[in-house]
């Protein structure tokens, strides 16, 4: 086998122990469109470290499935490739990643056997019990009425099963004693029936619910916030105190408003700027001096 032949199985053999993760196609369709990381993520509404861990297949520094997958889908439409092709593969990818938990096949651990299953032997008796009882009953009731001695017999197997069923007689219920019965009732009031004595008076007693002292009020935290975001579209946004810390990161959706709180200067960065209303210390803020294609980048005291 010649030199070169050894080199393309080997060639063959790479290719087929690692392809192409889902990372590396974006970043080769990128580079071969000339894009740069910047380029990407302004034109995605993405932070560069978000589009760089896309690329690095590091899901785990990005906010959750959801997002990974609309991100991977419009990173791919970008550059090119086919969404569905890609959400095959990422959904291949993120599925290996999760670890199998599997018992050794000679791992056998003894449970203790629940008491419940004594009390169901225990009934097995009274069961048979009753299965006869009927079989007995069906007997009596459908054979001719000149088998006297054979009705003699079910006579004595129902009075030797009564100590077989009394297991199966449910437990008496903790309930109010009942009135007096068989002679000790009280005597009704004159002029009254017994339907107006025995009618259960339906009469729901009317109960006034205080209203709550904080129905339709605001709560303090999010008015005291010194910044609040209303979405009115679909819009990135992050935001970071005066440390570089990270309050909020993600895509805010159309309809909802955030209360960001914490030290200032806030440093902010808006996808789809006009799709965000901004309100610093109870003041709406213009956006416009702070606009780049539909990125807004700006810093509040």
């Amino acid at each position: 086998m010649s030199e070169n032949s050894v080199q393309t199985e080997e060639g063959s053999d790479a290719s087929t122990v690692c392809p192409p993760t889902v990372g590396s196609r974006l970043r080769s369709a990128r580079e071969a469109k000339g894009l740069s990381i910047s380029d990407v993520a302004e034109t995605l509404k993405l932070g560069a470290g978000q589009v760089e861990a896309l690329e690095n297949n590091h899901w785990q520094a990005l906010p959750g499935l959801t997002f990974i997958r609309g991100f991977v889908r419009n990173y791919g439409r970008l550059v090119g490739l086919d969404p569905e092709q890609l959400m095959q593969e990422l959904k291949a990818t993120l599925d290996i990643k999760r670890p199998d938990l599997v018992l050794p096949e000679s791992t056998h651990v003894a449970m203790p056997e629940p008491a419940g299953r004594v009390q169901k032997r225990d009934y097995a008796l009274p069961s048979l019990g009753l299965v006869l009882v009927i079989l007995a009953v069906l007997i009596y009731f459908l054979l001719p009425d000149d088998l006297s001695r054979l009705r003699s017999g079910v006579d004595s197997i129902l009075q030797s099963l009564q100590g077989v069923l009394k297991p199966l007689e449910p437990p008496m219920s903790p309930t109010r004693p009942a009135a007096h019965v068989n002679g000790e009732q009280p005597a009704l009031p004159p002029g009254s029936t017994v339907n107006q004595v025995l009618a259960p008076d339906t009469t729901e007693p009317s109960v006034e619910m205080p209203l709550s002292a904080e129905a339709g009020q605001v709560a303090p935290s999010s008015v005291n916030a010194p910044v609040r975001l209303s979405f009115t579209e679909d819009s990135w946004v992050e935001v970071r105190d005066r440390n570089g810390n990270v309050l909020f990161s993600q895509i805010g959706v159309a309809g909802n408003d955030k209360a960001i709180d914490g030290s200032p200067p806030f440093s902010l960065v808006i996808g789809n700027a006009k799709g965000v209303k901004v309100i610093h210390r109870g003041v709406a803020v213009d956006l416009t001096p702070y606009l780049r294609g539909d990125v807004a980048r700006l810093s509040l005291e």
